[in-house]
């Protein structure tokens, strides 16, 4: 009750509707709140694993550059759904 107790100082008319809720309400309430905490955790957990994919394919592909091509003419850009090897002015899709 103490985490109540706190939501009554805080923010009264929460509080209040909550108090007037029905046992039926405050369950699906409940279920609701846990729903969306597991799905916001498991979209974090996506974004990190294709954030940390997206860093291994950018190192893989300077490396590869750097391994190919003895000058600095070229660059990597990365767009929402493909990416290019610029090179010289020339694009050269490899992904």
């Amino acid at each position: 009750m103490k985490h109540f107790f706190e939501l009554q100082r805080q923010d009264r008319n929460l509080a209040a509707t909550l108090q007037t809720c029905s046992r039926d309400e405050l369950l699906n309430l409940f279920a609701l709140e846990v729903f969306e905490k597991r799905e916001l955790e498991e979209y974090k957990e996506n974004q990190k694993f294709y954030t940390t994919e997206l860093e291994c394919i950018v190192n893989w592909g300077e490396n590869w550059l750097k391994d190919n091509f003895r000058d600095n003419n070229h660059s990597i850009l990365i767009t929402k759904d493909k990416s290019n090897v610029i090179y010289t002015n020339i694009e050269k899709t490899f992904i």
